[in-house]
C-alpha cells in the first residue's frame, strides 16, 4: 500500500511540468517591435499617431502571445504615447507591412531612408526584439483662402481643387490632389499637402435652373486656364493662402445629332478644351445619346473644344466606334452639329517577353499581363470639370 501511494505521488507531482513545456517554448518564439515617431527636422515627438502592422502570411498574435488566424489577424493596430513611443510586445515571427497615420502628415520614412514611403516592411526572427525602431513623419502643406462673388459675398459650396501637371499615357494632364469645399463664409482649406507645385481651381459645380449666365472656372490667382494660372510651391508645413473672385460669363448650348454606330450601343458626348491640354471642361458630366441619335450639352463656356462621341458595346471584343469635331465658343449657341461615328478598324499585335540579366527575381511570364495605351488618349485620363465631374 505504501507503495502505491508513492507511486500515486511521484505521478501527480510530475504532472505539470507537461503543459508547462510547449508554452514556454512558444514564449520564447514569440517577437517584438517598439520604436519613435517623431516630426521630421524637429525631432519633436508626435502623439496619438497609429502604428499600424499586417502579417504578409496573414498570421499575427495578440497581446497574449496568441497566434489568430481569422479576420482580425489581418491587422493590429496600437497609439503613440507622449513622448511618441509604440510598441507590440508579443509578435509572431515573420514579415510585416508596417503603415502610419496621423491627420496633418504625409508620408513617413524608416531608419536609413531617403525617400517618403507608404508602408515599410519589418522582418522579425524568432525571438527577434527590435527595441528602437525611428520613424519620422513629414509635416503636410496647407492651402485655405477664400472665395467670393463679383460683389464680394461670400460664396457657399464652391469646389476647391489644389491639381498638379503630371504626364501619363503620353499627356500632359492635371490630376486632382486635393479638394475641398466652401462653408457659408466662403472659406475653405485643404490640407495633409505633400511638397509640390500646385494648380489651384475654385469651380461652382452645381448652378440649378436654365439660367444663361453660369460662374465660370477660376484658378488661381485670376486666371481663366490652368495654363496662365500661377502655380503655388509648396515645402513640407507650409501654409499658403488663395482667395478667389468668381465672375458669371454667358453659357451656350451645343446640340446635335450622331450618326452611324451600332444598334442597342450606348454612345457618350464628350467636350475636351483644345487650349489647355488633357482637361475636359463641361458643365455637365457628358452628355448621353437619345434613341434617335439626338444630344444637347448645355451650360458650356466660350472657348475652343473637341467635341466628340464614343460607342460603348456590351462585347468587349468589339472595336469601339468614335468621332470629333472641332468647335469654336463666342457667346450663341450650337445647334446641329453632326458626328458621324465611324469603325476606325482593327488589328493584332503580338510578340514575346524575356528577362534579361543574371539573378533576377521577377514573377511567372505566364501570370504577367500584356496591355496596349492609346498614344493619343483624349477621352480617359483627363479631369473633368462640371457638375457631377468624373
Amino acid at each position: 500500500m505504501k507503495f502505491f501511494f508513492a507511486t500515486l505521488l511521484c505521478i501527480f507531482s510530475a504532472c505539470p511540468s507537461f503543459p508547462q513545456q510547449p508554452a514556454v517554448q512558444q514564449a520564447s518564439k514569440q517577437s517584438s517591435l517598439a520604436g519613435t515617431l517623431t516630426k521630421d527636422g524637429s525631432g519633436e515627438p508626435i502623439r496619438n499617431a497609429e502604428i499600424s502592422l499586417s502579417h504578409t502570411n496573414g498570421v499575427v498574435a495578440n497581446g497574449a502571445g496568441e497566434e489568430l488566424n481569422g479576420p482580425e489577424s489581418q491587422q493590429i493596430t496600437v497609439v503613440t504615447d507622449a513622448n511618441g513611443r509604440f510598441r507590440f510586445p508579443s509578435l509572431a515571427p515573420g514579415d510585416y507591412t508596417l503603415l502610419v497615420h496621423k491627420n496633418g502628415f504625409h508620408g513617413f520614412r524608416g531608419p536609413n531612408s531617403r525617400t517618403w514611403q507608404e508602408f515599410l516592411t519589418v522582418t522579425l526572427s524568432p525571438g527577434q526584439a527590435i527595441t528602437d525602431l525611428a520613424l519620422a513623419m513629414q509635416p503636410g502643406s496647407v492651402i485655405t483662402g477664400k472665395v467670393f462673388d463679383e460683389d464680394g459675398e461670400p460664396m457657399a459650396y464652391v469646389q476647391v481643387n489644389a491639381l498638379k501637371w503630371i504626364y501619363a499615357n503620353h499627356h500632359r494632364q492635371l490630376r486632382p490632389i486635393g479638394m475641398a469645399t466652401t462653408d457659408d463664409q466662403g472659406s475653405y482649406r485643404m490640407f495633409a499637402l505633400e511638397p509640390g507645385r500646385y494648380v489651384v481651381r475654385a469651380n461652382v459645380v452645381s448652378e440649378a435652373g436654365p439660367a444663361k449666365m453660369h460662374y465660370a472656372p477660376s484658378y488661381f490667382p485670376e486666371a481663366a486656364s490652368p495654363s496662365e494660372a500661377t502655380p503655388i510651391a509648396l515645402r513640407p508645413g507650409d501654409q499658403a493662402q488663395a482667395d478667389f473672385r468668381m465672375t458669371r460669363v454667358p453659357a451656350v448650348k451645343i446640340s446635335g445629332h450622331v450618326s452611324g454606330g451600332s444598334p442597342g450601343a450606348q454612345t457618350q458626348i464628350y467636350l475636351r478644351n483644345t487650349q489647355d491640354e488633357g482637361v475636359v471642361v463641361a458643365r455637365v458630366a457628358g452628355a448621353s445619346v437619345d434613341r434617335n441619335g439626338n444630344f444637347s450639352l448645355p451650360g458650356v463656356m466660350p472657348g475652343d473644344y473637341m467635341l466628340g462621341a464614343l460607342e460603348f458595346r456590351g462585347d468587349a471584343n468589339d472595336n469601339p466606334q468614335h468621332a470629333e469635331v472641332e468647335v469654336k465658343v463666342d457667346g450663341a449657341d450650337l445647334g446641329n452639329v453632326n458626328l458621324n461615328l465611324e469603325d476606325s478598324g482593327k488589328a493584332s499585335l503580338q510578340g514575346s517577353l524575356r528577362v534579361d540579366g543574371a539573378n533576377i527575381t521577377h514573377p511567372r511570364l505566364d501570370t504577367l499581363r500584356v496591355g496596349l495605351l492609346p498614344a493619343d488618349d483624349s477621352t480617359k485620363n483627363s479631369e473633368y470639370i462640371g457638375n457631377g465631374g468624373y
